[in-house]
């Protein structure tokens, strides 16, 4: 519940809402498709945030899940390692090397391409996260809320990010039509 998280349970709404109005308001029906898939992702998104609803749950009934015990699928054994991983990689590719090869994307597809200044907020995301880092291992003071959730920053980074993406593809798609 704290801050940066309420703050990612809120992008990723502003996400799902982003995607279901640009849903409603396409008038081509593959279009519509895929706003409305993009959508779905950001609510399933959303809903592994808050561990399919048992973090409001238990502060609302004041029960609690034994410790390490979750019900979304990012915290079940290894999964989150390799998650970030795999988001590592695929933004980098997606946000670096798309962009500065989109002379060789189809036509067709390069609406999808996203800006190459989207680099840029990645790479603020990185440095905040490493500044995160290097302030825990340096042992600076903190309330101990974040003792092993540094992430949190990186995780806030990554949704703002795709959040940019789809207001980026969302406008772009206005003009199109």
């Amino acid at each position: 519940f704290g801050l940066i998280e309420n703050l990612q349970n809120l992008l990723l709404l502003a996400a799902v809402a982003l995607c279901w109005r640009a849903a409603c308001g396409e008038g081509d029906a593959t279009w519509r498709w895929f706003w409305r898939i993009a959508t779905f992702a950001c609510v399933v998104l959303f809903m592994e945030e808050i561990d399919w609803g048992d973090h409001y749950w238990s502060a609302l009934t004041g029960t609690e899940r034994p410790p390490g015990e979750h019900f979304n699928l990012h915290n079940q054994g290894d999964i989150n390692r390799w998650l970030k991983k795999l988001v590592d990689v695929g933004f980098a590719v997606f946000f670096v090397l798309l962009p500065l090869a989109k002379r060789m994307v189809p036509q067709r597809l390069r609406s999808f391409v996203p800006k190459l200044h989207s680099a840029l907020t990645l790479l603020g995301g990185l440095l905040m996260s490493e500044l995160a880092h290097g302030l825990e291992d340096a042992g600076w003071a903190n309330n101990g809320s974040l003792h092993n959730n540094i992430s949190e920053f990186r995780e806030t980074f990554t949704y703002w990010v795709g959040l940019l993406y789809l207001w980026e593809l969302a406008g772009r798609r206005r003009e199109e039509r």
